[in-house]
Formats: structure tokens, C-alpha cells, sequence
């Protein structure tokens, strides 16, 4: 059964890591233990310990994150704070040099979040924007490229109003504010969940629970009818996102249930969308979540 961990208490945030745990007391101090043979326990040696030490100078810290072998804080300044093993410059301080004790991650600021996976590091700031640095293999740090790696913080590509991150061992993740859900990385057993095995090296909106190909296994209790329909005397086309709507003309596709649909109006020339009716309204997107047969009309002038 558990066994409570030796002198420890007060403690608000765990972490773990391959070989290594991390914990943060409520004084906003960091304590670790485990394997040390990268100095990912922070205390300045790489002797292993079967006790928690504190990791040295590090104090103010809000929130923690493991990798493999190496460790990641957010100090309550909104800078980040990495030490332990720096192959592929996971600890983003512009080396490759494994570090006993915290650095700071270069030019990174404003940030509320952070997450690690196995070999790459992600940080949320507080302007919705996802940094990631480290190893790229499989385009984990979703920059657009894949097979090399980042000694600083890289911006995620086309990302915006982000309010959560996660990090998985060589695939990361972010929730918008909309409720949208976005993966990239590596894809080999679906984790990117847009119903492909095709590794991501920018984001891709993860698609619902149910992939094409796989409604007729359905109950039809859980299978629901999306109709568009166009009016007014201007042109235009409806498309979605996953692919199923492409109308130009009215059209309906079949969805699974909590799929989320995106649709985009783009009106022909000399002609304006004017607003959706129906299941959406306004002038932007459209984002509709299948829990129910839904129609939507677009109009264009």
C-alpha cells in the first residue's frame, strides 16, 4: 500500500518524471528525489537520493513539470526555470550543457503554464501563444519543421488563444477558449486524434471521438444530420472542418455525436456573407457540437 514520502509536507504540485519526482510546497519551494544522474534533482550534484533535497535557489515557484530526465518550473514572474539533462536543448538556455541547478529558459516571459514531454518542453503565455523547445523529432515543437531541435523557445505555428497545454512523450497538445482541442507531433498509434496516423509538425484540430468510416458502427442514437442551407440573392460557398461540408448549393453531412464542426462561409465575387441563422449567428465561424440532427443557413448578398 502507499507509503507516505520521507519529510515532505505541504505540498500542492507533484510531477514526475522517467526516473525522478518533483514536488511543490505551498511556500512556493521545489524539493525532488529519485535518479540524479543528470542533475535533474536540482541540488547542485548528481548523486541519486532516496529522500526529497531542495533544488537549490529556486524559490516563488507556482507550477512544475518532468520530462525524462529533466525538470521545468514557472516562478510566479511568469519566467521559467529548467535543469537537468540539456540533449537537444530541452532546458532552452541556448547550450546543450546538462545543468545540476535551475537556469533560466532564454527569452521567455509572461508565462502561466508549462508542460514537458519526454525530450521537449511548452510553455503557455499569458497572451494565448504556445513556445516550445527542445527535440523536434516527429515536429513535436510545431513549428512546421521535424528531425532537428530548438535550443530556445520557437513559437508554435498559427496558434492563438490557447488556455491550457499538454505534453505526451513526443506529441503536445493545447485547448483553445473556445472549447477546441489541437495536437501535433508524432501520430503512429492516432494520439493526435484528427483520425490519421500521419505525424503533425503544425497543429491540427483534434476531430471528436468518432472517425469517418466508423458512423455505420454506430447506434443511430449517436449519429446526428447537419443540414446548411443557403439564402439571399449573392453567392457564396459553406465549408467545414473536419471535411464533409462543401456546399455550394444546400447540403447535409452525417456526424457523430459530440463532433465538433467549424463552419466557414466565403462569399463569391461581387457578392458578402452577411450572417448565419439557424444553429449559429453573426459573421464568423461557425462551431457547432453534434448533440443533435442541427441546420444553419447562410445568407449572402
Amino acid at each position: 500500500m502507499p507509503n507516505p514520502v520521507a519529510n515532505l509536507s505541504n505540498i500542492t504540485a507533484v510531477a514526475a518524471g522517467d526516473k525522478h519526482t518533483v514536488a511543490l510546497g505551498d511556500d512556493g519551494r521545489v524539493w525532488a528525489w529519485g535518479y540524479n544522474w543528470k542533475g535533474q534533482l536540482g541540488d547542485g550534484t548528481t548523486t541519486d537520493s532516496l529522500i526529497p533535497v531542495e533544488v537549490s535557489t529556486l524559490v516563488d515557484v507556482v507550477a512544475i513539470a518532468a520530462g525524462s530526465n529533466h525538470s521545468i518550473a514557472l516562478k510566479d514572474n511568469g519566467t521559467v526555470w529548467a535543469w537537468g539533462e540539456n540533449k537537444s536543448g530541452r532546458l532552452g538556455d541556448g547550450t546543450t550543457t546538462n545543468r545540476p541547478t535551475p537556469i533560466q529558459v532564454s527569452e521567455l516571459f509572461d508565462v502561466i503554464a508549462i508542460a514537458a514531454g519526454k525530450s521537449h518542453t511548452i510553455a503557455l503565455r499569458a497572451d494565448g501563444t504556445v513556445w516550445a523547445w527542445g527535440n523536434n523529432g516527429d515536429g513535436r515543437l510545431g513549428n512546421g519543421e521535424s528531425g532537428s531541435y530548438e535550443k530556445t523557445p520557437v513559437q508554435v505555428s498559427g496558434l492563438g488563444n490557447i488556455v491550457a497545454i499538454a505534453a505526451g512523450g513526443s506529441s503536445t497538445f493545447a485547448l483553445k477558449d473556445d472549447g477546441s482541442v489541437w495536437a501535433w507531433g508524432n501520430n503512429d498509434d492516432r494520439q493526435l486524434g484528427d483520425c490519421t496516423t500521419t505525424g503533425r509538425t503544425t497543429p491540427v484540430q483534434v476531430t471528436g471521438p468518432y472517425c469517418a468510416g466508423a458512423l455505420d458502427l454506430l447506434p443511430q442514437s449517436l449519429v446526428y444530420v447537419l443540414d446548411v442551407s443557403k439564402y439571399g440573392s449573392g453567392s457564396g460557398v459553406v465549408t467545414s472542418n473536419p471535411a464533409g461540408i462543401d456546399c455550394g448549393s444546400d447540403c447535409s453531412a452525417t456526424n457523430a455525436y459530440a463532433t465538433l464542426i467549424t463552419l466557414t462561409a466565403d462569399a463569391g465575387a461581387g457578392s458578402a456573407f452577411t450572417g448565419w441563422s439557424g444553429a449559429c449567428n453573426g459573421t464568423g465561424e461557425c462551431r457547432i457540437v453534434m448533440d443533435a440532427n442541427k441546420s444553419v443557413a447562410a445568407a449572402f448578398y
